[in-house]
Protein backbone atom coordinates (compact mmCIF):
# COMPACT_ATOMS: atom_id res chain seq x y z
CA UNK A 1 0.00 0.00 0.00
CA UNK A 2 3.13 2.41 0.41
CA UNK A 3 3.78 1.81 -3.30
CA UNK A 4 0.07 2.41 -3.99
CA UNK A 5 0.23 6.02 -1.82
CA UNK A 6 3.54 7.32 -3.11
CA UNK A 7 2.61 7.03 -6.74
CA UNK A 8 -0.98 6.80 -6.96
CA UNK A 9 -2.18 10.05 -4.69
CA UNK A 10 -4.08 11.97 -7.07
CA UNK A 11 -7.56 11.90 -8.97
CA UNK A 12 -8.57 11.81 -12.74
CA UNK A 13 -6.02 12.22 -15.30
CA UNK A 14 -3.65 13.01 -12.69
CA UNK A 15 -4.22 9.95 -10.64
CA UNK A 16 -0.30 9.55 -10.51
CA UNK A 17 1.23 12.08 -8.35
CA UNK A 18 4.83 11.34 -9.78
CA UNK A 19 7.15 9.23 -11.70
CA UNK A 20 9.94 7.79 -9.81
CA UNK A 21 11.00 6.84 -5.77
CA UNK A 22 13.83 5.98 -4.30
CA UNK A 23 13.80 2.41 -2.36
CA UNK A 24 15.72 4.35 0.63
CA UNK A 25 12.34 6.57 0.69
CA UNK A 26 10.31 4.00 0.74
CA UNK A 27 12.26 1.73 3.68
CA UNK A 28 12.38 5.43 5.69
CA UNK A 29 8.53 5.60 5.27
CA UNK A 30 7.77 2.41 6.24
CA UNK A 31 10.01 2.55 9.41
CA UNK A 32 8.10 5.66 10.62
CA UNK A 33 4.92 4.59 9.67
CA UNK A 34 4.81 1.36 11.22
CA UNK A 35 6.71 2.88 14.64
CA UNK A 36 3.94 5.55 14.69
CA UNK A 37 0.87 3.18 13.95
CA UNK A 38 2.07 0.52 16.00
CA UNK A 39 2.71 3.10 19.35
CA UNK A 40 -0.87 4.39 19.30
CA UNK A 41 -2.89 3.37 21.92
CA UNK A 42 -6.07 2.81 20.20
CA UNK A 43 -3.81 0.15 17.61
CA UNK A 44 -5.33 -2.98 19.14
CA UNK A 45 -9.04 -1.55 18.18
CA UNK A 46 -7.66 -0.71 14.78
CA UNK A 47 -5.85 -4.12 13.83
CA UNK A 48 -9.33 -5.50 14.35
CA UNK A 49 -10.91 -3.02 12.33
CA UNK A 50 -8.34 -2.93 9.63
CA UNK A 51 -7.73 -6.76 9.60
CA UNK A 52 -4.05 -5.70 10.24
CA UNK A 53 -2.08 -7.41 12.66
CA UNK A 54 0.22 -4.05 12.92
CA UNK A 55 2.50 -4.85 15.91
CA UNK A 56 3.85 -8.23 14.30
CA UNK A 57 4.18 -6.38 11.29
CA UNK A 58 6.21 -3.68 13.02
CA UNK A 59 8.14 -6.54 15.33
CA UNK A 60 9.00 -8.32 11.76
CA UNK A 61 10.14 -5.23 10.24
CA UNK A 62 12.25 -4.16 13.09
CA UNK A 63 13.96 -7.54 13.41
CA UNK A 64 15.61 -7.07 9.69
CA UNK A 65 18.75 -5.04 9.39
CA UNK A 66 19.94 -2.01 9.46
CA UNK A 67 21.46 -1.42 6.03
CA UNK A 68 21.99 1.26 3.08
CA UNK A 69 21.65 0.89 -0.65
CA UNK A 70 24.92 -1.19 -1.20
CA UNK A 71 23.33 -4.34 0.43
CA UNK A 72 21.25 -6.91 -1.28
CA UNK A 73 20.57 -9.29 1.70
CA UNK A 74 17.06 -10.27 2.18
CA UNK A 75 17.11 -10.23 5.87
CA UNK A 76 17.68 -5.91 5.75
CA UNK A 77 15.00 -3.41 4.87
CA UNK A 78 16.24 -2.56 1.79
CA UNK A 79 16.68 -6.32 0.65
CA UNK A 80 13.10 -6.98 1.79
CA UNK A 81 11.94 -3.96 -0.16
CA UNK A 82 13.97 -5.04 -3.20
CA UNK A 83 12.78 -8.29 -3.36
CA UNK A 84 9.36 -7.04 -3.57
CA UNK A 85 10.36 -4.52 -6.35
CA UNK A 86 11.51 -7.23 -8.34
CA UNK A 87 8.54 -9.40 -7.77
CA UNK A 88 6.57 -6.39 -9.25
CA UNK A 89 8.89 -5.79 -12.13
CA UNK A 90 8.46 -9.40 -13.20
CA UNK A 91 5.14 -8.64 -13.32
CA UNK A 92 5.12 -5.96 -15.39
CA UNK A 93 4.05 -3.05 -13.42
CA UNK A 94 7.34 -1.63 -12.33
CA UNK A 95 10.43 -1.00 -13.89
CA UNK A 96 14.03 -0.05 -11.21
CA UNK A 97 15.78 2.17 -13.92
CA UNK A 98 18.64 2.55 -11.63
CA UNK A 99 20.06 0.83 -9.05
CA UNK A 100 17.86 2.96 -5.90
CA UNK A 101 15.03 4.24 -8.17
CA UNK A 102 12.27 2.57 -9.69
CA UNK A 103 9.32 4.04 -11.24
CA UNK A 104 5.71 2.31 -12.39
CA UNK A 105 4.61 1.15 -16.10
CA UNK A 106 2.16 2.33 -17.89
CA UNK A 107 0.45 -1.21 -17.19
CA UNK A 108 0.14 -0.48 -13.42
CA UNK A 109 -1.03 3.21 -14.09
CA UNK A 110 -3.75 1.42 -16.54
CA UNK A 111 -4.73 -0.73 -13.86
CA UNK A 112 -5.08 1.68 -11.07
CA UNK A 113 -6.92 4.25 -12.77
CA UNK A 114 -9.21 1.34 -14.57
CA UNK A 115 -9.60 -1.22 -11.85
CA UNK A 116 -8.33 -0.78 -8.74
CA UNK A 117 -9.41 2.83 -8.30
CA UNK A 118 -12.80 2.50 -9.28
CA UNK A 119 -15.13 4.74 -7.02
CA UNK A 120 -15.82 1.71 -4.34
CA UNK A 121 -12.25 0.27 -4.83
CA UNK A 122 -10.71 4.25 -3.83
CA UNK A 123 -13.48 4.02 -1.09
CA UNK A 124 -11.79 1.20 0.74
CA UNK A 125 -8.60 2.93 -0.27
CA UNK A 126 -9.42 6.13 1.25
CA UNK A 127 -10.75 4.76 4.09
CA UNK A 128 -7.46 2.65 5.13
CA UNK A 129 -5.58 5.71 4.48
CA UNK A 130 -8.09 7.64 6.66
CA UNK A 131 -6.57 9.68 9.55
CA UNK A 132 -8.11 6.75 11.80
CA UNK A 133 -6.65 4.57 9.79
CA UNK A 134 -3.06 3.00 12.20
CA UNK A 135 -1.53 3.15 8.18
CA UNK A 136 -1.46 7.19 7.77
CA UNK A 137 1.11 9.11 9.62
CA UNK A 138 -0.66 10.83 12.97
CA UNK A 139 1.82 13.07 14.54
CA UNK A 140 -0.63 13.14 17.37
CA UNK A 141 0.16 9.71 18.38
Amino acid sequence: TLFLQLFYNGVGESLKTRDYVGIGEVVALASDRLGKAASKVTVLDEEEETGYNVISIHEHWMSLIEDDENHRGRNSKYGYVRSVVNFLERQHLFVQYSYDDIRPTKKLTSLMGHHFLDQHRKEIIERLFSEKSVLVEDDNA
